[in-house]
């Protein structure tokens, strides 16, 4: 299916996810899907990449970055884990990017950035393991840090999915729902991350949502299910869901739901 990231116009980039982060997490498209929901985001308000200075607040594996990077940005990753930074600086090296690359170990509800520094900053999977008063804290923190007219992404599970309605309590009940160590994982629809945004001030909100087959088919299940079934049957399913979802969309039941907002001028 690799025909079907022909829009992110990076094959290697591409490659290197399906070829070599697939070894180890067979769902590594996920983050493809990211960069794709990201692009799109940043495409409602024709905002170009190039030259843009933008801070990931908590990278994790910093692998949507390094597409960001590909594509002209300065990019600044900040996570509060050793391991995640050094697990990020294995893929920087393995992708061959060389400059442009900026890493501080730091705590999200207190950056290390003055005031009015990134053009972009934006995360994914964080604003979820957080209650309503530790979120605001973070929320406010990544308005701080943004310049003027620039823009604030957030990225969080979808409500409208078999993983956050079924699936995810299922797991916790089996204790085999790691994604909690970073705290408790909630769900958001469109409009409350939509609201999220408006509720600081930013305006010109847009959100979108991707990734429906992972919606549809929870990576969980299909890699318990794979097991028992020797055969292609969950891949060719799954990969008609993509196909449909390439023509018709994902109607805002797609995995990741995500939301752009731009900081008012004062």
């Amino acid at each position: 299916m690799k025909n079907y990231w022909r829009n992110l116009k990076d094959e290697f980039f591409v490659n290197y996810v399906l070829d070599e982060v697939k070894k180890s997490y067979i769902g590594a498209d996920y983050y493809l899907y990211v960069c794709q929901l990201f692009n799109d985001l940043i495409g409602y308000h024709q905002i170009s990449l190039s030259g843009k200075k933008i801070l990931d607040y908590g990278c994790g594996t910093g692998l949507p970055d390094f597409y960001l990077k590909r594509k002209g940005a300065e990019i600044h990753l900040l996570d509060y884990s050793k391991e995640e930074i050094q697990n990020a600086r294995s893929h920087q090296g393995k992708l061959n990017i060389i400059d442009n690359i900026y890493y501080k170990l730091g705590n999200i509800k207190s950056l290390p950035y003055p005031d009015n520094t990134f053009d972009i900053v934006w995360n994914e999977g964080v604003i979820e393991h957080f209650d309503n008063g530790k979120r605001k804290k973070i929320l406010e923190e990544m308005l701080r840090v943004i310049k003027p007219g620039g823009a604030l992404i957030i990225m969080a599970p979808n409500l409208f999915t078999l993983h956050a309605l079924i699936i995810k309590y299922i797991r916790r009940f089996l204790k085999k729902f790691p994604q909690d160590r970073w705290g408790k994982e909630r769900a958001y629809t469109l409009k409350e991350l939509g609201k999220l945004l408006d509720d600081l001030g930013c305006k010109r909100i847009y959100t979108k949502s991707c990734n429906l087959p992972r919606a549809l088919l929870d990576d969980f299940i299909i890699s318990f299910l794979s097991r028992l079934i020797k055969n292609n049957f969950f891949n060719k399913i799954r990969e008609r869901v993509i196909r449909f979802e390439k023509r018709k969309g994902d109607f805002g039941f797609g995995f990741v739901a995500g939301a752009i907002g731009i900081k008012i001028k004062k």
